[in-house]
């Protein structure tokens, strides 16, 4: 018998490999020997003369993080070597992101890229920024000049990262427009609730149930329970004169469920058009220095962003001579600093649930569109696309009184971006508006830099309430006083709008809709020191709909905002005065989901009355309820509780609505898989259980069996679970086996070299815990699919396993103030893009076990006891010419 009869799957594909091998080595070694060289040269070494126009010098230092510690003379020294410092660790991603930005990723990808280009050149981000340059002519630039020098100094005296040799790339310089378009991007991001308004049409229109709707999609606070966590309560809209009996006319109507015949005209196609897509959030909180053992508030943040390689933060710390400092967290590209302490203030982010976004359906005949009963002319502008290896392509972007019309093949392309947008608009001519690009006063360099700089949380109440430009939610504290000051109030432009909410898709031929102006920043609603002693904000509501303006009433809350809040209390009731650090680490890494606890309950209940009823036998479903009877809700990644509750959970999601999405169980898995429908499912399974027959019709298929009702369904669910679970699990699965962290490498993990650059790790939590680790219904995976493995694990890649739920989205970046000099901080990957730096995946597993890394200010303190020397050094000196570097 020859060997080939004995050839194991492992020996397969071990002798397949070694047949490659030579050839494969060789690849494999060279390769290797340029990254290491590369990744070598971007470390900083040496002393640097700088002509500029301005003096300082700057001192660069390494901590054991990887995070670069700059002391510098002055501020434009500091944000001098604060650019610098960000290119030697991340010039692809800033290359990257700018392209993303403007639309040109197709100059150096190619006819693939083509669509996203399109839906950022309809968007038009670097038009909309070279117009608001006309606003910033009274605005002092030298701090954002000085960033980008620095940037610009370092890709012209250094080798260019792999990708730049890669793909062709010529450096062009980094401008004040290139960050702006970053700024655009980042707000755009964040933008969630269109996709919103589609689906809620779209469901309108495949089930004519607004009840349903109401249930799954809801777009008021009728449907507040007790996880529906606001901002503000009911009295602090009171203490600030905010609060209000009467609701405003378009939230009164939308209440009474006025739906006009205008959702079958619209939307009568889209079954087969509209999907869903995943939202991404943060969490924030402060506590008041009245609790705490330092006297001086506590700040968190964890922003939760897509996970890549590396992160989408930067840290750094500036320090200057007087013991002034800056740390915190930057986006590369961006030169201000979007959560960061220094010795007086400390300012956090997080997503806002805000309705600052509209789609439209026009009318359009020929080059004219109507509106009032009157034909108006379509504005048109021509873009210019250019494609490697490819002709360019000319691009007509048309836009009505409400926006840019939006391109069904654009939008696709621009969801694997935008976490709101939809992925697909139903057939017709739709146009979107959106702040973020109508040319206005955007403050955000403006108020930005001030706020770098500010003094105290009453001066930036005052900047943020004024602010405009990309929406968010601040938190922020200063410690001046006795116990130092806390504060609340949302980023950015808010529409005011009179006769509709912009909860569904408005008709653009009317005037139904439309924006009268933005919400003045003293009608903004705001927190300061408020009575409780602290402020959550985890992408909740800023309150109920009792409010004059009502900039975020259409979303129920989080369940991490509601557990957060909990804690915080309990913390409060039983240890005011001594509140530290390790209670702050306590709750970041809390992953109970109160959601799930709930849910269980009602999962069991149903089931088990079910069963009764109709005399069924156990069959094993006893013994796996009767081990969910206990469970908490916690997802341990060591614990079997979540392995099974979740994939009943799924096998229930995926059949729930089966007739009415038809052949469509993708689009109907990411619809029910976007954020905002988690609080609307535990009230679904409310109705269910008081009512077995509620919402029968949407239960009546699972697969090819016939089902009598939601309980009958959730019943075949469990029986689905177990066959899985025997199938491809033992009974000693835990949670950390089928739910992992994925990191991908923009470009390399959609190719074979993803082997090298991405990376995953097991992970607890889920989407709705405070130590997020957020998974979608939609991206369940079976077995025997290869999986993204560390560099080298062969092992893992012969015999690839698939980890059912992976995530792709988590805390990025983890941030506490101590509001006393000293900060703890973590990013999900490094600092560093370069592979063989030593810092692309180090931080990751502090960052998993919530071990954060700590910083102390002021700097000799620090450095003195460590006895360490600069890693390079600055002197910048003010000559009026080209800037350029030369060695001393």
């Amino acid at each position: 018998m020859s060997w080939a009869h004995h050839c194991t799957i492992f020996g397969c594909k071990l002798l397949s490999l070694i047949s490659y091998a030579y050839p494969l080595l060789a690849i494999v070694v060279a390769f290797y020997a340029i990254l290491i060289y590369i990744s070598k040269s971007t470390r900083l070494s040496g002393t640097f003369q700088i002509r500029s126009s301005f003096d300082g010098n700057a001192d660069v230092f390494e901590e054991e993080s990887g995070v670069y510690r700059i002391y510098a003379e002055n501020k434009l020294a500091g944000a001098y070597a604060n650019g610098y410092t960000t290119a030697s660790n991340r010039l692809w991603q800033m290359e990257y992101l700018r392209r993303l930005a403007q639309g040109r990723l197709s100059e150096i990808f190619g006819q693939s890229t083509v669509p996203i280009d399109e839906g950022f050149r309809i968007l038009g981000f670097k038009k909309v920024c070279e117009e608001e340059l006309e606003y910033l002519k009274d605005y002092n630039t030298e701090l954002v000049d000085a960033y980008f020098q620095g940037v610009n100094d370092y890709a012209h005296t250094h080798s260019s990262p792999l990708q730049f040799h890669f793909f062709g790339i010529n450096y062009e310089n980094y401008t004040i427009v290139d960050s702006c378009t970053l700024t655009k991007l980042t707000g755009f991001m964040l933008c969630g609730n269109w996709g919103d308004e589609v689906v809620r049409d779209y469901l309108s229109a495949i089930t004519q149930d607004e009840e349903l709707v109401q249930g799954l999609y809801s777009y008021s606070d009728s449907q507040f329970d007790e996880f529906s966590t606001t901002i503000l309560n009911e009295q602090e809209l009171i203490d600030i004169g905010f609060n209000t009996t009467e609701r405003l006319p378009q939230v009164e109507n939308l209440l009474k469920g006025n739906i006009t015949n205008y959702v079958d005209e619209v939307v009568s196609e889209m079954i087969e058009e509209i999907e869903s897509v995943k939202i991404d959030g943060s969490n924030a909180w402060i506590i008041s220095g009245e609790h705490t053992e330092t006297g001086m508030p506590i700040i968190s943040n964890d922003p939760h962003l897509g996970n890549s390689l590396p992160s989408i933060w930067y840290y750094s710390h500036i320090e200057y001579p007087d013991g002034a400092f800056i740390s915190g967290a930057t986006i590369p590209g961006i030169p201000f600093f979007a959560v960061f302490t220094t010795e007086k203030i400390a300012f956090t982010i997080t997503a806002i649930p805000a309705d600052g976004s509209d789609v439209y359906k026009e009318k359009i005949i020929g080059n004219e569109y109507e509106y009032e009963g009157k034909l108006y002319p379509l504005n048109v502008r021509k873009e210019v696309i250019k494609v490697k290896n490819s002709n360019s392509i000319v691009l007509k972007v048309k836009s009505t009184r409400h926006g840019p019309l939006l391109n069904p093949k654009s939008i696709e392309a621009l969801n694997n971006v935008a976490k709101g947008a939809p992925i697909k608009m139903p057939k017709g001519d739709y146009s979107y508006r959106w702040g973020g690009i109508i040319p206005q006063d955007n403050q955000a360099f403006k108020t930005f830099s001030n706020i770098n700089d500010a003094q105290s949380a009453k001066e930036l109440l005052d900047m943020v309430k004024q602010s405009s430009g990309f929406d968010d939610n601040i938190l922020f504290c200063d410690n001046l006083g006795e116990h130092g000051n806390i504060g609340y109030a949302p980023y950015g432009s808010y529409p005011k709008r009179t006769k509709d909410a912009g909860h569904r898709i408005s008709r653009g031929w009317i005037n139904e809709n439309e924006w009268d102006e933005y919400i003045p920043g003293d009608e903004k609603p705001y927190l300061l020191n408020p009575k409780k002693g602290y402020i959550v904000m985890a992408n909740n509501p800023i309150s109920t709909a009792n409010t004059k303006n009502q900039i975020s009433t259409y979303s129920l809350g989080t369940a991490r905002a509601y557990r957060i809040s909990e804690l915080i209390e309990e913390l409060i009731r039983t240890k005011s005065g001594s509140i530290g650090y390790k209670d702050m680490i306590d709750i970041l890494s809390d992953v109970k989901d109160p959601y799930a606890e709930q849910k269980k309950q009602y999962f069991i209940n149903i089931t088990r009355q079910y069963m009764k009823k109709n005399n069924i036998e156990s069959q094993g479903k006893e013994e796996i309820m009767n081990m969910l009877d206990k469970w908490d809700g916690t997802y341990k990644i060591d614990m079997k509780e979540p392995v099974y509750f979740t994939l009943w959970e799924f096998f229930f999601r995926s059949t729930f609505m089966t007739e009415q999405f038809k052949n469509n169980k993708e689009t109907k898995m990411k619809i029910f898989s976007n954020g905002y429908f988690e609080a609307n499912f535990v009230q679904l399974f409310r109705n269910i259980s008081s009512n077995p027959d509620h919402f029968a019709k949407y239960c009546r298929k699972y697969g090819a069996i016939d089902s009598e009702n939601c309980p009958h369904l959730l019943y075949l669910s469990l029986n689905n679970t177990i066959e899985y679970t025997r199938a491809f699990h033992d009974s000693d699965t835990l949670w950390g086996d089928v739910h992992t962290m994925r990191y991908p490498n923009i470009p390399f993990t959609k190719s074979i070299l993803k082997w090298f650059f991405d990376r995953e790790v097991k992970a607890s939590g889920n989407l709705n815990t405070i130590n997020m680790a957020g998974f979608k219904f939609s991206k369940f995976e079976g077995k025997n699919t290869p999986n993204t493995y560390y560099i080298g694990d062969i092992w893992s890649w012969l015999f690839a396993s698939k980890r059912e739920f992976p995530s792709d989205y988590s805390g990025n970046l983890k941030f506490i103030s101590l509001m006393n000099g000293t900060v703890y901080y973590s990013l999900d990957t490094g600092v560093s893009e370069s592979l063989f730096s030593g810092f692309y995946f180090n931080m990751n597993p502090r960052h998993m076990m919530n071990k954060l890394y700590r910083a102390d200010f002021p700097r000799e303190d620090y450095f003195l006891a460590m006895d360490m020397e600069p890693m390079r050094r600055f002197k910048i000196k003010n000559i009026e010419a080209k800037a350029c570097i030369e060695d001393l």
